[in-house]
């Protein structure tokens, strides 16, 4: 009789040693590596194409909240932050910058605001 072992795999390190350890809420077995120590499903499923996530992403550039995209999209905030974190860490160290010059006029606008005694004046009334 011949008998075929299928082991799985950590995503994080590649070790075969992880254990069950619970279950989501979706009901899909967790794992948790005793090399590496991480803890998750072993084959997750990948929930965005890449045509959805640079969607939701250009509608976070065009100043959507990510409240607002949770409610859009139907996307945890939660995703879209860790896909902006790893779309900041590709980003180069150093971009070019241009030295202002002695010709250039800025404009800076302010906000102001004044709050003043809530006391009544005497004189008036």
């Amino acid at each position: 009789m011949i008998s075929e072992q299928v082991s799985q795999r950590c995503n994080q390190c590649g070790s075969t040693k992880i254990v069950k350890n619970g279950k989501s809420a979706s009901g899909k077995q967790k794992y948790r590596c005793n090399d590496c120590r991480s803890y998750g499903t072993v084959n997750p499923q990948v929930q965005y194409t890449p045509e959805r996530k640079a969607e939701i992403l250009r509608a976070y550039q065009e100043r959507s909240s990510l409240r607002g995209l949770e409610r859009t999209f139907g996307v945890t905030r939660q995703t879209v932050a860790s896909w902006l974190r790893q779309a900041a860490t590709a980003l180069p160290a150093n971009l070019p910058t241009a030295e202002a010059q002695a010709a250039d006029v800025l404009e800076v606008d302010e906000l102001w605001s004044f709050v003043g005694s809530k006391k009544t004046n005497a004189g008036c009334g």
